[in-house]
C-alpha cells in the first residue's frame, strides 16, 4: 500500500497537466488504479451494491448511473477555483458515490492531494487525524451533507 502511495504520488508530479483544468474520469480511474495494484481491488467502476457501515446512506448501484455521477462529480470539482475548495470537494464527493468497490476514500485523497500539488506545491498526510476522527467527518457528510468536519480538518492539515 505505501509503495502504491508512492507511485500515485509519482504520477501526479509526472502528469500535473491531468491536475490543471478539467478533471477527467480516466485520470481519476489511473489514480485508483494505481492505489489498488496487487491489493485485490476490482478495477473500474463498480457493479455490485455497497453499504456504508454506521449509515443509513445508500450510495447509486447502477454503474452506468455511477458513471454519469462521476462525471457530474468531477465538473464541480474542476469549476471550483480555489485549490483548499477543490481538494475538499475531491476529499468529500469521491467517497460519496463509491465509485470503485473498494480504495474510494484513498481514491478522493489522492485527488485531492494532486489538486493541491499542482496548485500551491504540497499535499496533506492525515497523520494528525485519528481514524476515528476521519471516520466521523465522513459519516456526518454521508448522513447530514455537512463538509464542516472534512473541511477542519483539511484545514488544520494545510495549516
Amino acid at each position: 500500500m505505501i509503495l502504491n502511495h508512492k507511485n500515485a504520488i509519482a504520477f501526479i508530479v509526472e502528469n500535473k497537466e491531468l491536475f490543471e483544468n478539467k478533471l477527467v474520469f480516466s485520470t481519476v480511474e489511473e489514480l485508483h488504479r494505481i492505489i489498488g495494484y496487487n491489493l485485490g481491488i476490482e478495477k473500474g467502476v463498480r457493479k455490485k451494491l455497497v453499504k456504508i457501515t454506521a449509515s443509513n446512506y445508500i450510495p447509486v448501484a447502477n454503474p452506468h448511473q455511477l458513471r454519469e455521477c462521476a462525471d457530474t462529480v468531477l465538473g464541480i470539482i474542476s469549476r471550483a477555483k480555489n485549490p483548499s475548495a477543490r481538494a475538499l470537494l475531491a476529499l468529500a464527493l469521491i467517497p460519496y458515490l463509491q465509485i470503485f468497490e473498494d480504495g474510494n476514500k484513498r481514491t478522493g485523497r489522492m485527488l485531492a492531494n494532486a489538486l493541491l500539488i499542482n496548485s500551491i506545491g504540497s499535499g496533506f498526510s492525515l497523520r494528525k487525524v485519528s481514524p476515528k476522527q476521519l471516520a466521523l467527518a465522513y459519516l456526518s457528510f454521508y448522513e447530514f451533507n455537512s463538509m464542516a468536519s472534512l473541511s477542519k480538518i483539511l484545514k488544520a492539515e494545510l495549516a
